[in-house]
């Protein structure tokens, strides 16, 4: 049953079965969380954390995954600090310590890192590029701005920096 809920939906397999969809949902629900349980944290050292946000913005989720093995470890709804301490709190439930945690690869606000800070404070931080590059891209734009101002770029070399 596990094998085939990874292949179609819920609502198909209850129907090829010839069972009440609530009920199956609740069994793979409850072998899910069993097998949650049986998860070992103890060798995680290193995390990936990412926040995404529902279509208008309203609710967010983060996802903590496990950098070495990709496995999906926690799922909390909310962001930053509020989840990173849920995290946390889950891990010492799985009887590991969150001061194991070597390394958190996350989005650079400022309530992830005041978290990761406070919660997991032995750990690296490593930044998401992917927000960086605007940035970037803006403070070259203002240091050609202000080059163009004071004269010391040539006519025609908009794009030289």
């Amino acid at each position: 049953m596990w094998m085939l809920s990874r292949e179609i939906s819920v609502s198909a397999m209850a129907e090829m079965l010839k069972e009440q969809e609530p009920r199956l949902g609740r069994v793979l629900g409850h072998s899910a969380e069993k097998a949650y349980r049986r998860g070992d944290w103890g060798e995680v050292k290193k995390i990936l954390v990412d926040e995404t946000r529902s279509k208008r913005g309203h609710r967010s989720v983060t996802v903590v995954t496990d950098a070495k093995s990709r496995k999906r470890l926690f799922l909390a709804e909310g962001r930053g600090k509020e989840a990173l301490e849920a995290f946390a709190k889950e891990r010492k439930e799985q009887n590991a310590d969150p001061g194991q945690i070597e390394a958190i690869c996350m989005e650079m606000s400022s309530s992830s890192i005041s978290g990761a800070r406070e919660f997991f404070p032995k750990a690296e931080r490593i930044f998401d590029p992917f927000p960086l590059m605007p940035m970037a891209g803006e403070a070259v734009d203002q240091v050609r701005k202000e080059f163009g101002r004071q004269g010391l770029l040539p006519k025609g070399s908009l794009w030289a920096l």
